[in-house]
C-alpha cells in the first residue's frame, strides 16, 4: 500500500559485524537524490516510464538538511484514504493532485488485493564520490502521515572503483553551440531518462554514442519535468527557437579519427593508395561562398535567425562555415528594421531553400571544386599518357550546356524565374553557370506573354 508520505535513501557500510548496522549508522550517510525528476513505471521491467516533477525538502529533516521527498500518489479524501472504497477511483477527489489522472489510493481496499498497482514509482540516487569502497546496506526508509508507520526495506549492495569506459569519439571532436535553440526529432534516447546537471555532461554523453551528432539540453529550471533533460541526436533533427534550451552539433563528423588506412604519412584523410609524397589532401574540396546580393533565401533554415544576430555579413558567412551542415545563408540589414528583432539576423541554410529578390538582404551560397593534388612523384601535367601535350588538367571535368528547345523544365525550382528576368537565353545560362546548385535552367521567350509578368522568366 502506498500510505507513506515522505522517503529518503541512506548506506552504512559494513564492517566485521553485521550487528554493526543501525540507524545511527544509515544516518551518517543519507543519499542525495540525483535530479529533480521522479518517474512511475509500468510493466514487469518498467518499460514504460512517464515522468512527474519531484517534491523534495531538507526542512525538519532528520540528519539536518538532508532531502526527504514527498510520496507522488496520492490517497483519496477522507481520513481512511480510500481503504473502505470499492477500488482506486477516489470518487471524492484526492487529497492532493495526482502526477497522472490515474495514480492515486492505496491500491489495496478493505476488500483485499484486487485493485493491487501495476506500476512502481522510480528515484534515482546519487553515489558519493569520495565514499570509500567496499560493502555497504543501503536503506530506503518511508515515514507515514496517516498511521503511525515507518516502513524500511533494505538490500546488500558492494561499492567498486568505476570503469573507465573509452570514448570511441575524440576528444578533440569540435561542438558548435546554438543558445536559446531546441533540435527536434533525430532522438536517440528519451531525455527525459537522462537527467544531467550540466550542459558539459549532456556534450559528453553525445561523445561517448557513436551515433551522436548533436544534443539538446534543457536549462530553464520552469520547464518543469524537462528541466535537466538531455536528447542525443541523430541526424535528420530540425531546429526551432526555445529560449529554455541550449543546443550544440559536432562541426566536423570525420573527428573520430584516421580513417584505418595508415600509410605512415598521413593525417586520417589517405585515399588508400601510398604514392609516397601523401599529405592527407588527395581528392580534397576548396570550398568558398559565391555573394548573392539583394536575394533572400527562404526556407530549409538550421537556425531562427533572430536568435543569432551578426554585425557584419562577414560574420553571418563565417558562422555558415562553423555549421558542417550549412550551404548558404542570409543575412538581414535592411534599415527600416532595426529596431526589430529581424535586424542583422542571420540565417543558415541546408539544401532546399528558395531564392528570392529582396532589396537589404544579403546572401551566399557555398561552392566547392576539387583541388588539384599536390606533388606526388609524378609530372604535375601528367596524365599517364605521354603525348606531349598535358595542359595540367587531368581528372578535371569541364562542363558545357546542352540546348533543349521548344522544352520546360518543371519542378526543382531554385529560384521564381519571374523575379529575374533576363534578356536573352545566354544571360540566363549564365546566372545558372554562376549558382553551384543550378544543373539546368528554362527561358520564357513566348511572345504571346510579353505583356505579362513570365515574358523573358
Amino acid at each position: 500500500a502506498v500510505v507513506s508520505t515522505q522517503s529518503t535513501g541512506r548506506l552504512c557500510k559494513v564492517g566485521t559485524s553485521r550487528s554493526e548496522v543501525s540507524e545511527e549508522c544509515f544516518q551518517r550517510t543519507p543519499l542525495e537524490f540525483h535530479g529533480s525528476i521522479q518517474w512511475v513505471a509500468w510493466g514487469a521491467n518498467g518499460e514504460d516510464w512517464k515522468p512527474f516533477a519531484a517534491r523534495d525538502t531538507n526542512v525538519g529533516t532528520l540528519p539536518e538538511g538532508s532531502t526527504w521527498r514527498v510520496n507522488p500518489i496520492p490517497a483519496c479524501e477522507y481520513g481512511h484514504g480510500g481503504f473502505f472504497n470499492e477500488d482506486n477511483e477516489c470518487p471524492d477527489g484526492t487529497q492532493f493532485e495526482p502526477p497522472y489522472p490515474d495514480l492515486k489510493g492505496f491500491s489495496i481496499t478493505y476488500k483485499g488485493l484486487d485493485h493491487l498497482f501495476k506500476w512502481a514509482v522510480v528515484d534515482k540516487v546519487l553515489v558519493p564520490r569520495d565514499l570509500e569502497l567496499g560493502e555497504y546496506v543501503l536503506s530506503w526508509r518511508w515515514d507515514n502521515d496517516q498511521t503511525p508507520q515507518i516502513w524500511a526495506t533494505c538490500s546488500s549492495i558492494e561499492i567498486t572503483e568505476a570503469e573507465e569506459e573509452e570514448s570511441q569519439r575524440s576528444s578533440t571532436c569540435e561542438f558548435g553551440r546554438m543558445e536559446g535553440v531546441a533540435y527536434h526529432g533525430g532522438d536517440l534516447n528519451s531525455g527525459l531518462n537522462l537527467i544531467l546537471e550540466k550542459e558539459e555532461d549532456c556534450r559528453e554523453k553525445c561523445l561517448d554514442s557513436e551515433k551522436c551528432v548533436a544534443y539538446s539540453w534543457v536549462h530553464d529550471s520552469s520547464a518543469g519535468t524537462w528541466f535537466q533533460t538531455c536528447w542525443l541526436k541523430e541526424e535528420g533533427y530540425t531546429v526551432e527557437t526555445n529560449s529554455a534550451v541550449s543546443s550544440g552539433y559536432i562541426k566536423d563528423l570525420s573527428c573520430n579519427g584516421d580513417s584505418g588506412n595508415d600509410d605512415g604519412d598521413d593525417e586520417g584523410k589517405d585515399d588508400g593508395k601510398d604514392d609516397g609524397d601523401d599529405e592527407g589532401k588527395d581528392g580534397e574540396e576548396e570550398c568558398s561562398y559565391v555573394a548573392d546580393d539583394d536575394y533572400c533565401y527562404h526556407g530549409s533554415d538550421l537556425v531562427d535567425g533572430r536568435t543569432q544576430p551578426q554585425d557584419t555579413r562577414e560574420e553571418c558567412e563565417e558562422r555558415c562555415d562553423d555549421d558542417g551542415r550549412c550551404v548558404a545563408y542570409s543575412w538581414v540589414d535592411n534599415e527600416d528594421l532595426k529596431s526589430t528583432e529581424w535586424w542583422h539576423s542571420c540565417w543558415l541554410k541546408e539544401e532546399g531553400y528558395e531564392k528570392k529578390e529582396e532589396a537589404n538582404c544579403a546572401s551566399g551560397f557555398r561552392k566547392c571544386e576539387k583541388k588539384d593534388d599536390e606533388d606526388d612523384g609524378k609530372d604535375d601535367n601528367d596524365d599517364g599518357n605521354d603525348d606531349g601535350d598535358d595542359d595540367g588538367k587531368d581528372n578535371e571535368e569541364e562542363c558545357s550546356y546542352v540546348a533543349d528547345d521548344d522544352y520546360c523544365y518543371h519542378g526543382s525550382d531554385l529560384v521564381d524565374g519571374r523575379t529575374q528576368p533576363q534578356d536573352t537565353r545566354e544571360e540566363c545560362e549564365e546566372r545558372c553557370d554562376d549558382d553551384g546548385r543550378c544543373v539546368a535552367y528554362s527561358w520564357g521567350d513566348n511572345e504571346s506573354l510579353k505583356s505579362t509578368e513570365w515574358w523573358h522568366s
